[in-house]
């Protein structure tokens, strides 16, 4: 307060510009100052560090008056004010409250919380409920055209094989076991390495975009979601395969084999 070009950044931000305390920065803004400059002149007074995204979120804070009162336009005017709430569960009713007492105002606010926000910002580009259920109903078609079909050709280049195993005893049940097993495993370990992944690399994008980040990390309740579609697509897969091996007649399999 008692320095008008005084700025606070944070951690990252010194990081990536490497500036310091005590330095005098320039800041080029689309504000237009008196002078017609676009150039902002900050002292780095203090580098903080962020308790919600520590040693990742990019923040600014300078001085409101130095500003509003160098600026040539919208004096006197913000774009957003953020509140920190005790209670996360009383969001809804906050905002309300908020609302209400500029409801008659000259400039009403309109008030919401900034998963809200980054929410209402992705719809712009479109329905992302519907695009992302598209995609997943579009991966899952080609997880099981492409298990299926490998399924297919692995149990026909074995068909002797099966035939052999039936041949020693081996029942009708447990030849559809053997090839549901052997698609239940090659699911699983793509879904174990696939669900690692994400459960890895999410945190990774949350530290480069912390918003985004947020929004796209996945909890442990996904695991067991994505382990049962693998599940799924392992059993639908390897049904009619199952099938034609455990009807499989030796004979016929073994029918021109030396």
């Amino acid at each position: 307060m008692r320095n008008r070009t005084g700025a606070i950044i944070t951690v990252a931000n010194a990081r990536k510009y490497g500036w310091k305390v005590g330095q005098k920065v320039p800041v080029i803004s689309n504000t237009v100052k008196k002078d017609g400059s676009h150039t902002w002149t900050f002292d780095i007074l203090a580098i903080v560090d962020d308790v919600d995204h520590p040693g990742v979120a990019t923040y600014f804070v300078s001085n409101y008056d130095y500003v509003d009162q160098e600026r040539i336009k919208d004096k006197g005017t913000v774009d957003r004010m953020i509140v920190r709430i005790k209670d996360p569960a009383r969001a809804t009713q906050i905002s309300r409250t908020i609302d209400r007492m500029y409801a008659n105002s000259s400039a009403p606010t309109r008030t919401g919380s900034e998963k809200s926000e980054a929410q209402s910002g992705l719809r712009e580009l479109g329905d992302v409920g519907f695009f992302t259920r598209a995609i997943v109903v579009a991966v899952l078609f080609m997880m099981l055209f492409l298990t299926g079909n490998t399924m297919m050709q692995s149990v026909r280049e074995r068909i002797p094989e099966f035939a052999v195993l039936k041949a020693l005893g081996y029942s009708d049940r447990g030849i559809l076991a053997l090839v549901f097993a052997e698609a239940v495993v090659v699911c699983i370990l793509a879904a174990l390495v696939g669900l690692a992944i994400a459960k890895i690399g999410m945190p990774w994008v949350k530290d480069v975009s912390p918003n985004l980040g947020q929004m796209l990390l996945m909890p442990w309740s996904a695991l067991l979601t994505g382990f049962a579609f693998a599940l799924a697509v392992a059993f639908i897969s390897a049904f009619i395969p199952a099938l034609r091996a455990k009807r499989l007649n030796v004979v016929d399999a073994l029918a021109g084999r030396a």
